[in-house]
């Protein structure tokens, strides 16, 4: 019976230490990528001066992105834009001479009033969480000699096409992540299916009034429906609920009832938060396990806590599970 049971801990520490393969996936905007910036950051050494630089253009193009988005949403509701020298400046900008110019007309902007208005109306269409972060600190990222900072690099939105892999070593664990792009074609990344240890997906929580311009449907909707297809893998599948800063804010403002009709808590975060829980753990069958954590992306010490707690619960053996 002890030989058994000496048997079983060997089997168990084997598996207990096997490369652990995850799939970071989830709908565009969600913070699936600042999740893997964080990992970055905190086990893998963080980002040399050459990354760094790297991310300039990115930030540049993302700033250029959002003002031209906001100019445009001004156009579209027939606002009166008063920097119209600006405005035209930037829409006709290459990223690539983005200079103290360039922040110059983006501060005058971002004090128009009409500007100021179509950010507040643009979270029902647009993912512009990064842009008020950006557009506040200008005059910082315009000099000269800027180098993205850790925070700069984590609010950034890369282009969302590609597969990303990345393996690091964590508390004698390998870990192997892929996050395979929306975008990207499905016969380049089937073959990473295989031998999954744990799905992770990411939901934006606070984009609960995000509609698709195309038909006006809630694109929540849609996430339900991709988390149900998870569970046709064979890994454990961990929800993130991410950027609960924003829903905390948000549904102050915005009931979750334009969403979901029959939600009847008004604005209240925990019952709201609580809705949204109970809509996404219906969509698991009967006989799985859904694995939930509300996030920050942004916020590298939520991240350890919960990338820590979900660690051990991936890597915990089969037999541990729910204990």
């Amino acid at each position: 019976k002890n030989q058994e049971i000496d048997d079983q801990i060997k089997l168990d520490s084997i598996n207990y230490n096997r490369e652990v393969k995850i799939w970071l996936t989830g709908p565009e905007g969600s913070g699936r990528g600042t999740f893997g910036k964080q990992v970055k950051m905190v086990h893998g050494g963080g980002f040399s001066e050459e990354e760094r630089m790297s991310y300039k253009p990115i930030i540049f193009s993302n700033i250029i992105s959002f003002m031209t988005c906001l100019i445009k949403r001004v156009h579209d509701s027939q606002l009166e834009i008063h920097a119209l020298e600006e405005a035209a400046r930037i829409a006709a900008q290459d990223c690539g001479s983005f200079d103290t110019n360039t922040g110059k007309d983006i501060t005058i902007l971002w004090k128009d009033s009409a500007i100021l208005q179509a950010f507040r109306d643009a979270s029902q269409y647009d993912c512009l969480d990064s842009a008020k972060y950006f557009f506040d600190d200008i005059d910082r990222i315009a000099q000269p000699r800027f180098m993205p900072s850790n925070q700069d690099i984590l609010r950034s939105r890369t282009p969302d096409t590609g597969i990303i892999e990345t393996t690091y070593e964590i508390d004698g664990t390998s870990f192997r992540m892929f996050d395979i792009r929306p975008r990207s074609e499905r016969k380049k990344w089937l073959h990473y299916m295989r031998d999954l240890t744990a799905i992770f997906f990411f939901v934006d929580i606070s984009g609960y009034d995000l509609i698709r311009e195309a038909d006006g449907s809630y694109l929540m909707h849609d996430w339900l429906t991709s988390l149900e297809r998870m569970f046709i893998f064979d890994a454990k599948v961990v929800l993130f609920l991410n950027k609960s800063d924003l829903f905390r804010d948000k549904i102050e403002r915005i009931d979750l009832n334009v969403c979901f009709p029959d939600y009847s808590g008004g604005k209240n975060q925990d019952q709201a938060r609580r809705f949204i829980v109970n809509q996404f753990v219906q969509c698991k069958p009967y006989t799985e396990s859904l694995y939930i954590h509300h996030t920050c992306g942004i916020d590298s010490t939520n991240f350890e806590f919960v990338f820590r707690a979900t660690r051990e619960m991936i890597t915990r053996p089969v037999g541990l599970v729910g204990l």
